[in-house]
């Protein structure tokens, strides 16, 4: 494929991963807006949704770029191995941005006890 049909169909692609961009996006918003409220879950959103749009938008055309640059893997008995080295870099990359967005989600404080019946820790004597 020439140059200019790859830069084309990266902009289809973009185009069509929109709606999912802007998602990204007001989430960044929000959590900026939370920042002083909860800033352990807002800067780990942050950085997930950071990933994730590295993820999306420029890894697939850095490593486009990368196997253009080196004329590798042409032959149908590479394929296998083109396959493998497309996938994990991007899998490894989503699967930190997941951590970070489980990380926020089920990152709570600690609920103050207000009633003795709370707190477990406390020795039944006490009572």
């Amino acid at each position: 494929m020439s140059r200019s049909v790859d830069f084309e169909m990266y902009v289809i692609r973009v185009i069509a991963m929109s709606p999912m961009l802007l998602v990204m996006l007001v989430g960044v918003v929000i959590a900026i807006k939370r920042l002083p409220r909860h800033p352990r879950a807002s800067w780990a959103l942050i950085a997930a949704l950071v990933l994730a749009g590295f993820n999306t938008l420029i890894l697939p055309l850095a490593m486009q770029m990368f196997f253009q640059a080196f004329n590798s893997f042409q032959s149908t008995n590479e394929l296998w191995l083109r396959t493998l080295i497309f996938t994990i870099p991007p899998m490894i990359v989503g699967s930190i941005s997941w951590g970070l967005i489980f990380f926020a989600v089920f990152d709570r404080p600690e609920m103050t006890k207000f009633l003795s019946e709370d707190d477990p820790d406390r020795d039944v004597l006490d009572r």
